[in-house]
């Protein structure tokens, strides 16, 4: 899973009721429950990017959203396969209050939702269906909605709270000096903000801002731009949670695989220290024909290539 990935789920969690308030619309009464895609062992097991139970109108609903860098064609039965494990396992972790909103034998219905940056071969924005029944069988098909960002005007995501502004680097129409200016006001507001759970979510979408902009192709400079803290962007890293986690996680990869070598070079070195304590041991009591035998034969040989390996060279 990459930083983007760990970035978008994290900030996804976080920002649940601004993404349900954008993808169903406003006006609504939304409510979140819970975190489908962390609580339910089964859903969390696939990796599902975000999928939280909500009450919509008072309404018991799961959303289901899927976060991509760019279309892929097996996106659509993914989606499928994902929405049947939370249509059939959803209700077990329900609240009493929300199963009491149910019939008998009633199920939470699922909405299943792809946000894409980018991909020339994503299908426009809207509700789209996979039939995936026999054609000559009247089957229900599978229904999922689509939005493109990269066909989203720059203007129009700005508009858009929270998280949605990170998208801004794969938005139609943007450029660098719109990019700079985000940073530059996610700045100032985490100047003057006070409140350190803001900040941390304000750092952290400038964060994700920062990786969505080194990962989009339309304008190569972006991502350097991006990343010069000390031109665009000065917030200390300690405010961001995603910073410090991804940060730990790199040192511990970097120190496992440290000591790992560290073994392998330290069990070399005391077999170097015991071969020479022992020719030195065998000097006093050998000929210098009978000491020149025992060296040579104590001498680390190089590995033999296998006779497969050789062939193939040949």
């Amino acid at each position: 899973m990459g930083v983007f990935d760990v970035l978008v789920r994290d900030l996804s969690e976080r920002s649940a009721a601004e993404l349900a308030e954008t993808l169903i619309g406003k006006g609504k009464e939304i409510v979140v429950l819970s975190f489908v895609s962390t609580t339910l062992p089964l859903i969390s097991e696939l990796r599902v990017d975000h999928a939280v139970l909500l009450l919509v109108d008072g309404k018991p609903r799961n959303l289901h959203v899927e976060i991509q860098l760019r279309w892929e064609p097996d996106v659509p039965s993914r989606m499928l396969s994902y929405s049947a494990q939370m249509f059939r396992r959803g209700n077990e972790l329900l609240p009493d209050h929300v199963k009491a909103l149910l019939n008998p034998g009633e199920s939470v219905p699922v909405r299943s939702v792809v946000i894409v940056m980018s991909g020339e071969d994503c299908p426009p924005p809207g509700v789209h269906q996979l039939h995936w029944g026999w054609p000559e069988a009247e089957t229900t098909p599978f229904s999922y909605t689509v939005v493109p960002i990269h066909r989203i005007a720059a203007d129009e995501l700005l508009k858009m709270p929270g998280i949605w502004k990170s998208f801004l680097p794969f938005a139609k129409g943007t450029t660098l000096k719109l990019v700079k200016e985000l940073l530059h006001s996610m700045q100032a507001q985490w100047d003057t903000e006070r409140d350190p759970q803001r900040r941390a979510q304000l750092a952290d979408e400038a964060l994700l801002l920062t990786v969505a902009a080194e990962k989009q192709k339309k304008i190569p400079s972006m991502g350097k731009v991006a990343r010069n803290c000390t031109e665009v962007m000065v917030m200390d890293i300690s405010d961001s949670p995603l910073a410090m986690s991804l940060i730990a996680k790199g040192e511990t990869i970097g120190f496992e695989k440290g000591e790992q070598k560290g073994l392998k070079e330290g069990e070399k070195k005391g077999l170097r220290e015991g071969r020479d304590s022992v020719l030195e041991a065998a000097r006093k009591f050998l000929s210098p024909e009978d000491f020149a035998k025992l060296a040579a034969s104590t001498e680390p040989k190089p590995r033999r290539k296998s006779t497969r390996a050789a062939q193939s060279k040949s």
